[in-house]
């Protein structure tokens, strides 16, 4: 898949196996319109021990998903632009900010965000499930920042524990 289809939910990988750091992308956009749905069907052929470990339902939210992703050492990314608000508020992506990234996920992070200026990012991190449901810390990009602006500000204030 590729960087132009970028209406696509993606998932940085933190498994060797799957080769890790790199971008995978799945979902189209005229089909997958729910990220509940595209993270499910993600999960189905890259991680079915989310599904069964978690115990995870096909009405589960697609926060729900990329929770254990995260939690699991991926960055799940979500392209959260609707054609109701684009016009007001830009393209818009979700990026779930696992505790220990590695430095390949977060070079192809890097890489993603320098490419994709025309998108507003916002970074979610420190999860706690609360009922079953997701609640974290979140750092948005401002009107005068540029996407790795906004990275780097989180490198700054939050300190992640980076993994080699």
């Amino acid at each position: 898949m590729t960087i132009i289809r970028w209406q696509l939910s993606l998932l940085i990988d933190g498994h060797l196996e799957l080769e890790e750091g790199k971008l995978k992308y799945f979902g189209e956009f005229t089909f997958y319109f729910r990220h509940d749905y595209a993270f499910r069907e993600f999960c189905k052929k890259y991680y079915p021990e989310i599904l069964i470990k978690k115990g995870m339902t096909k009405n589960a939210p697609a926060e729900l998903y990329a929770y254990y992703l995260q939690e699991d050492g991926n960055i799940p990314i979500a392209n959260i632009t609707h054609s109701s608000t684009i016009e007001k508020y830009g393209k818009e992506a979700m990026i779930f900010m696992p505790e220990n990234p590695s430095e390949k996920q977060l070079e192809e992070l890097e890489t993603l965000m320098n490419e994709r200026t025309d998108y507003n990012f916002s970074i979610l991190y420190d999860f706690t499930l609360v009922k079953n449901y997701p609640e974290s810390q979140n750092i948005f990009q401002t009107m005068d920042e540029k996407p790795i602006d906004l990275l780097n500000r989180y490198f700054k204030t939050i300190k992640p524990n980076i993994t080699k």
